[in-house]
């Protein structure tokens, strides 16, 4: 399963964990996490985004690189 889990279990519904965990532990569903900037590439040592919570969102400042899995 790799990382997704460990980036996906704090963050999700026990309903979304319920839906989509056993088919990750199946491979039924292959997870993905794909992050870049264009002056860190896919270094996450390097990013430079910042978000800041404002009241109850959050205020993201960055640059994002297009890429797909």
């Amino acid at each position: 399963m790799g990382a997704i889990p460990a980036l996906f279990i704090p963050l999700a519904s026990d309903d979304m964990k319920g839906r989509l965990l056993p088919r990750l532990e199946s491979g039924e569903f292959v997870g993905a996490f794909a992050e870049t900037e264009p002056e860190a590439g896919c270094d996450t040592r390097d990013i430079q985004t910042t978000a800041k919570l404002d009241g109850d969102y959050y205020i993201v400042n960055g640059t994002k690189t297009w890429i797909s899995n």
